[in-house]
């Protein structure tokens, strides 16, 4: 299980997904539930992806996720500038055949 937090399920939980094209999809859950009517309540209503591993690509995606329930960007993007980070297989140690 992934953690968020200092210790597990401190701030939420992952959930997992597979597409029809069989890409895995990892969803963050957070423990405390956004006001309704806010960003945050917005957001996990859309789902909140933060990691997306397709094989057939050979492709890792992570999509890094502010956590912290008191801030204003709860469930946004953690940074402003990166909003996806996506890795290959070379760079995963991993190699084709």
């Amino acid at each position: 299980m992934a953690r968020f937090g200092m210790e597990a399920g401190d701030r939420g939980t992952l959930e997992t997904r597979t597409t029809g094209r069989g890409v895995l999809q990892g969803f963050f859950i957070p423990r405390d539930t956004p006001r309704a009517d806010t960003e945050p309540s917005k957001r996990l209503a859309a789902g909140v992806k933060v990691a997306e591993v397709d094989t057939s690509k050979g492709v890792l995606r992570i999509f890094p996720t502010d956590t912290r329930s008191w801030d204003n960007n709860f469930l946004g993007p953690k940074y402003q500038k990166i909003v996806k980070i996506t890795l290959g297989q070379s760079q995963l140690g991993f190699t084709s055949g």
